[in-house]
């Protein structure tokens, strides 16, 4: 099913008072793409979404927006199209005026009847001058106490302005910077979605040292100003690294799986926010900071240990080299683009090689835990894993390559 077709199924299923609204009204006339549809309509948004979900065969799940004065639930259905992932936000409105007062930043305040859409005609409903802000290139507030009633906004501000390279308002900049503080009563959860979203986009760097010199994110983090700009000159190099073809060379010659973490985000999101804990003055404080959850807490602490072993990995130790390997094989991508932004692309060149070469077709026993218990007569125990090691480094060596060999070489195994 094309775009164009899910818009019709839209209006056909959907009731007539139905309002396209927010990022995807401000992207389309920006001439950009947008995976979010946000519909705000007359109605019940559980009764509709579920209907949604029956006829497109999407996911649907609901939430309560909390600490909000407007649009209490929003019911979501998410679905696969061309590719993409598509996620369509319903909510209801009592007055459409009302639902754009309540809303964020006037390039946000924007509404467009889906059946004027699917006719091609421009009738935006614009309140507060969002389309001329839109022109502008500016960020703007509805109103500073709508910024008040969700103090995350403030976060939200300045992933626009990196996002669609918009200005804040001088007024707004000020008002963030009084207001700073506020930001800590937000729920964490919240938080750290924002500053993932931000990560996520390019030119990242932008928002952490923006929102860093406006006392924003030194609310969040335990950043001090030379951790701060070391962390934002690693992130320009990254993603001048993600963009060119050594980041693909190096995904195909890693075998990279598709990661992603809170369900939303990559890998390279994950490395972005790496560079930011390498450079905390206290890193235990930064993973206590915020909610990472434990997949993503593992992968810091994980990743970043295997970079730093990196620097004193004797190449020529094959028991090193597999030991190493062992642990770190999951992290090998977040190692190699460190390796590359901090001069240990030369060690990390060799240690690929040898992965390559050895570790991958080499590096499992050519006998299973049965067959050497068979063999011995052994029972399970900690000393079967044992002598398997001493079989995969025997092989990584090149003194075993074939089953027998390593028939022979377990039996003659006295020192276990």
């Amino acid at each position: 099913m094309e775009e164009k077709e899910l818009f019709k199924l839209l209006f056909r299923l959907l009731p007539n008072e139905s309002f396209l609204v927010g990022g995807l009204v401000r992207d389309y006339l920006l001439g950009k793409e947008s995976s979010d549809i946000d519909i705000t309509l007359k109605g019940k948004p559980q009764f509709y979404a579920s209907l949604l979900a029956k006829e497109l065969g999407g996911h649907l799940f609901g939430f309560k927006k909390e600490n909000l004065p407007f649009r209490d639930e929003v019911y979501s259905v998410v679905l696969p199209l061309q590719g993409k992932r598509i996620r369509i936000d319903l909510s209801s409105f009592n007055s459409l005026g009302e639902d754009l007062r309540n809303r964020d930043f006037t390039i946000n305040a924007l509404a467009w009847k889906l059946e004027d859409f699917l006719k091609g005609k421009k009738n935006i409903v614009d309140p507060f001058g969002g389309v001329e802000d839109l022109k502008n290139r500016l960020i703007r507030p509805v109103a500073f106490k709508n910024v008040l009633d969700d103090p995350l906004r403030m976060l939200r501000a300045y992933r626009f302005s990196q996002g669609l390279n918009f200005k804040l308002e001088p007024s707004l900049r000020s008002f963030i910077k009084q207001n700073a503080p506020l930001i800590k009563k937000v729920a964490p959860e919240r938080i750290l979605q924002e500053i993932l979203k931000a990560l996520s986009y390019p030119n990242s760097s932008r928002f952490i040292l923006d929102t860093y010199r406006d006392h924003l994110l030194n609310q969040i983090f335990p950043l001090d100003r030379e951790a701060l700009l070391n962390a934002a000159t690693g992130l320009e190099k990254l993603e001048n690294l993600l963009r060119s073809p050594l980041s693909n060379l190096l995904q195909r010659d890693l075998e990279q799986k598709k990661r992603t973490f809170l369900g939303e985000f990559g890998e390279d999101t994950a490395i972005k926010l790496l560079l930011l804990y390498r450079n905390s003055p206290s890193r235990e404080k930064f993973l206590s900071c915020l909610p990472f959850g434990k997949e993503l807490k593992k992968y810091l602490k994980e990743g970043l240990d295997c970079y730093e072993k990196i620097k004193g990995l004797e190449l020529s130790d094959i028991g090193q080299l597999y030991l190493y390997l062992k642990k770190c094989e999951p992290y090998l991508y977040a190692v190699s683009l460190l390796s590359h932004l901090f001069g240990e692309e030369a060690k990390f060149k060799k240690l690929l090689e040898f992965y390559e070469n050895r570790y991958k077709p080499l590096g499992k026993p050519l006998l299973n835990g049965k067959e050497v218990m068979e063999l011995l007569s052994l029972k399970p125990s900690p000393k079967v894993g044992k002598i398997l090691e001493r079989l995969i480094l025997a092989q990584l060596k090149g003194q075993v390559k074939t089953k027998q060999d390593a028939k022979k070489f377990i039996k003659n195994l006295h020192d276990l």
